[in-house]
């Protein structure tokens, strides 16, 4: 580990630090060594933007590609059906005329046509795009200011968004087995986690503890959290892990108890 991290210190020019590329194979080769030389050198855009943007490409390529297959094209649509009837019958319940849920469920199923047309194809693009620079800058702007305040980490914000934008390589290579393993099994996988050997209730505790058993969104919080703990020049890199992994775990944890019991949050369940 030394020889690689002086190898890397060697090789860079003082003013300029490593190349992108040569950031990408560090990070597979020797991730810890990496970030530490990153916290020297001024951090550039094209660092953070460029695989926030390959992995939002991987994302709406994959979509395509899985929903050209047939198999997959009508499970979607026939798990849209259902949580559209389940949520029109709780309207239904709930004192809504049957004049309203009728007109309600006609233009329901009329917007199932759009899924996987080339209409559809372009909605979802914009909407992976624009939805995917709002939660980079969402996660960034927390970690951030868990790092920063909790762990009373010296660091900017566009370290920060070095940090968790780096790490998306490791999302592209998540996507890219994803969208093989379901085109090849033709089936619409929820993710690359537990969850998918099994047929759970989403809703259902063992769901989601099954749903955390996914080895490379672990990978991508602990380099997460070993960059920001190299960044801060902390000696403690596990705390920083444990905060990183801890975070994603707890918050998804609160977000599942509020999908799961409070009314409002039911809406964002499907």
């Amino acid at each position: 580990m030394d020889n690689e991290y002086n190898d890397l210190n060697n090789d860079i020019p003082n003013d300029e630090g490593l190349s992108h590329a040569d950031k990408i194979a560090a990070l597979a080769r020797e991730p810890a060594a990496m970030f530490t030389n990153a916290a020297k050198y001024p951090i550039n855009t094209v660092d953070w933007l460029l695989p926030l943007f390959i992995v939002l490409l991987f994302t709406i390529i994959s979509s395509a590609i899985i929903m050209s297959v047939p198999e997959i094209k009508i499970e979607i649509k026939e798990k849209a059906k259902v949580q559209i009837y389940k949520r029109l019958d709780e309207k239904l319940k709930k004192g809504a005329s049957m004049d309203d849920i009728v007109k309600e469920r006609a233009i329901a199923e009329k917007q199932l046509d759009y899924i996987g047309s080339p209409i559809g194809l372009v909605f979802q693009s914009v909407s992976i795009l624009v939805g995917g620079f709002i939660i980079f800058f969402f996660i960034t702007a927390y970690f951030h200011l868990l790092f920063r305040y909790g762990f009373r980490a010296d660091i900017e914000f566009k370290q920060s968004m070095f940090i968790v934008g780096i790490t998306e390589y490791v999302s592209a290579i998540n996507i890219f087995i994803f969208a093989l393993i379901s085109v090849f099994a033709k089936h619409a996988f929820e993710g690359l986690n537990g969850s998918m050997f099994f047929s759970l209730d989403k809703h259902s505790f063992g769901y989601f503890f099954l749903s955390k058993v996914d080895p490379l969104t672990i990978i991508s919080f602990l380099l997460i959290g070993l960059g920001f703990a190299k960044f801060a020049k902390s000696e403690n890199t596990n705390k920083f892990i444990i905060g990183s992994i801890g975070s994603w775990i707890g918050i998804g944890f609160i977000w599942f108890l509020a999908i799961k019991y409070v009314p409002f949050f039911k809406a964002f369940s499907s």
